[in-house]
């Protein structure tokens, strides 16, 4: 999970806090710190924090988003995921012509994550339990 992380940008949704290959690499290090979403069920409610980097880090919305990178440095690091705009629309349409990483288009990535993000602020209900954000199954 941690290579594919990598590999694509992406996040990490596990309770696994993933110790025995953090020492594998500074990269993994810091990928398992910056990027590991940790959740619960609470019944039948499924929760992640409202804040998964701390109080200090972002917001959820903030580490849901994919941070600007500029064209040619997608394997740079980042401190903390989310803290930029979308990019413009030139290098979208690219990276949505060739697709990336092989997994699904850029366009289709997006979707996804517009619809989870509807569905998240949808179910969420505020004061539920303190730093905690509760989806439904």
């Amino acid at each position: 999970m941690v290579k594919l992380a990598e590999e694509t940008d992406g996040i990490i949704v596990s309770n696994d806090q993933f110790r025995d290959l953090a020492e594998e690499s500074e990269k993994w290090m810091a990928i398992i710190r910056e990027r590991l979403l940790p959740f619960t069920f609470v019944g039948n409610l499924f929760m992640v924090p409202d804040d998964p980097l701390g109080r200090n880090g972002p917001t959820l919305d903030e580490f849901l988003k994919k941070p600007v990178r500029a064209q040619g440095s997608s394997k740079a690091q980042h401190s903390a995921r989310g803290f930029a705009e979308h990019g413009n629309q030139q290098q979208g349409k690219k990276e949505e012509e060739k697709g990336s990483g092989g997994l699904r288009k850029t366009r289709e990535t997006e979707r996804l994550r517009r619809q989870l993000l509807e569905v998240a602020s949808a179910e969420c209900r505020p004061g539920a339990l303190p730093g905690a954000s509760p989806l439904r199954l």
